[in-house]
C-alpha cells in the first residue's frame, strides 16, 4: 500500500541541498507527484535564482541551491505554496 504524504517532507542537508520525499514507496502515483512538482519548479524556477539543479527520482525531489540567494526556509515556502 503506498503512502502519499499530505505534505511534503523536507530534509536540508550541507547548507546547499535540500530533499522533498513526496511519499514513502516507490509508485507510479507517486512519482507522477513528483514529475509535476519538479515541472511547476522548472516553469518557476526564473522566480527563484538560488534553485541551481534539481534532481527528480521516484518519490521526492533532490534540489541544490545556492545558500547565498536564499535559504532552505524560503524554497519550502515556495514548493508549500505550489503544492498540489
Amino acid at each position: 500500500m503506498e503512502i502519499l504524504y499530505d505534505k511534503p517532507v523536507y530534509l536540508c542537508s550541507g547548507g546547499y541541498i535540500l530533499y522533498v520525499e513526496i511519499c514513502n514507496e516507490i509508485s507510479i502515483e507517486c512519482n507522477k507527484k513528483v514529475h509535476t512538482l519538479y515541472y511547476q519548479l522548472l516553469d518557476r524556477k526564473k522566480e527563484f535564482e538560488c534553485i541551481e539543479e534539481m534532481i527528480p527520482a521516484y518519490s521526492g525531489i533532490t534540489i541544490f541551491y545556492d545558500p547565498r540567494k536564499c535559504g532552505c526556509d524560503k524554497l519550502r515556502d515556495v514548493i508549500e505554496k505550489i503544492w498540489l
